[in-house]
């Protein structure tokens, strides 16, 4: 049985201890997956770090033009953003962070097992990088200086790729309304669709852009592999 492993080095021998991780830890990636245990663990604490350092200038200013995607960050050549907003939630609603969470460990494990933890974790960045050039694509034609933050782009495709693999299993949509996975992606674009044009804060090109970028990591691991004879 593998455990996963701390190293301390001790400076007077020069010896390296094997410490076991917490048990709890252990017991998280058991059930969740590495991956997914390691993507809510950095969720959680960078939200919580980066609530505190909004109390300052500094922390804000980190946030809002180092972090956070939006059309004049891309401008001053801030690429990273187009990754780093899918690690940042809105700090002015916890509902976010949990919606996401919930969503995350749902349907993260699933993919996690069936195609492995390096797969699972191009898929959920894939889905992000699409979800953010597509909405700041949309940013850069109609003028618009706002931020964009979350990671809905990338649960989106988890949740997109659980649909296409499951289309004749029933989600309970909302947790309570159980709909058929080959509805659940139409519906739950729709509902967005609205919302973004009632002029709520949702970032619906994001949620499609997820599509789309889970639609392409998923076509390339289940497509058949020919193996050359020799």
């Amino acid at each position: 049985r593998r455990h996963a492993v701390l190293p301390i080095l001790r400076s007077s021998h020069l010896e390296v201890e094997v410490v076991r991780a917490p048990r709890f830890w252990r017991d998280l990636q058991r059930r969740l997956g590495v991956g997914v245990a390691a993507m809510l663990a950095t969720l959680v604490v960078l939200h919580v770090v980066l609530l505190v350092a909004s109390e300052t200038h500094a922390g804000r200013a980190l946030y809002d033009n180092w972090l956070a995607l939006s059309w004049p960050n891309l401008r001053a050549g801030r690429v990273w953003t187009l990754v780093s907003y899918g690690l940042l939630h809105d700090r002015a609603d916890p509902f976010h962070l949990i919606f996401n969470c919930l969503t995350l460990a749902a349907f993260g494990p699933i993919h996690e097992r069936r195609y492995g933890t390096r797969a699972f974790l191009r898929m959920f960045g894939v889905a992000v990088l699409v979800g953010g050039l597509l909405q700041v694509a949309v940013f850069g034609v109609l003028g618009s200086y706002g931020h964009v933050v979350g990671a809905s782009a990338g649960v989106m495709g988890l949740l997109a790729a659980w649909a296409w693999a499951n289309p004749d299993a029933h989600l309970p949509l909302f947790f309570v309304l159980p709909v058929p996975a080959r509805w659940v992606l139409p519906v739950v674009l729709g509902i967005d669709a609205l919302l973004a044009w009632s002029g709520h804060r949702v970032a619906f090109w994001a949620h499609l852009g997820g599509v789309a970028g889970a639609w392409v990591v998923v076509r390339r691991l289940t497509e058949p592999r020919i193996l050359a004879a020799h």
